[in-house]
């Protein structure tokens, strides 16, 4: 289950992301790992 937490990093992440410095690789492997618990979390949703 996704936190609002971890939404709102996920969304600090993507922000970053879009501005001139990016993202370090640890904060790369980190939103990789966010987005698929937010994913996972959406399909046990419909799944149910």
């Amino acid at each position: 289950m996704v936190k609002k937490e971890d939404i709102n990093r996920l969304n600090e992440l993507y922000k970053k992301s879009l501005t001139q410095y990016g993202l370090q690789d640890r904060e790369k492997e980190e939103q990789a790992l966010l987005r698929q618990l937010y994913i996972q979390t959406i399909r046990d949703k419909l799944g149910s």
